[in-house]
């Protein structure tokens, strides 16, 4: 389910919002699993403000996973456009001192930030994903959000729009800050 909401396109109604909000509460308490989920639904559908309380409510647990870890690390690239909540994201993820969660980050910052990318790194933003319904999958929509934060790497940034459309025409990329 998890995977579907990820990908799949919705409009952006009151009703959606609504919904996908729901789920993530079911979600949240559940187990480490139903953590991860929360983690990945709440950086595509929900605001900062949202995210940063979800991460500061379960900090104990998200240090305890290592891939619940790494989920909190991609949530960077999803605050980076937004002064504040960035800090905060930051000085939480201080207290987790959870190398898997650093991993992810100090990747994602480095798109952000980096004068010169690797070629690998270029080559996964340009790869299309052609067996995901818009044609992306999740984790490079968050490297795509990190990247729009690197005045640098802007030629790079106009040809990923190019190569995914979709991904850069959905309402919910769109108000995660992909333009």
């Amino acid at each position: 389910m998890t995977g579907f909401l990820l990908h799949a396109r919705f409009r952006r109604t009151e009703k959606s919002l609504r919904l996908t909000r729901e789920i993530i509460r079911k979600l949240e308490n559940h187990n480490q699993l139903g953590l991860w989920c929360t983690i990945h639904l709440a950086s595509r559908f929900c605001f900062p403000a949202e995210i940063l309380s979800l991460l500061r409510r379960n900090i104990d647990r998200v240090g305890a996973d290592f891939w619940v870890a790494r989920s909190a690390g991609g949530l960077f690239a999803r605050l980076a456009g937004n002064a504040v909540a960035s800090d905060h994201y930051v000085r939480l993820i201080r207290q987790l001192d959870s190398t898997a969660t650093f991993d992810v980050y100090e990747y994602l910052l480095k798109i952000a930030t980096a004068n010169t990318l690797s070629s690998s790194t270029v080559a996964y933003i340009k790869a299309p994903n052609p067996t995901f319904p818009q044609r992306i999958y999740f984790p490079k929509v968050l490297a795509l959000l990190a990247l729009s934060q690197n005045a640098s790497q802007a030629g790079l940034y106009a040809s990923a729009n190019k190569q995914h459309r979709d991904a850069f025409s959905d309402p919910f990329y769109k108000s995660m800050g992909l333009t």
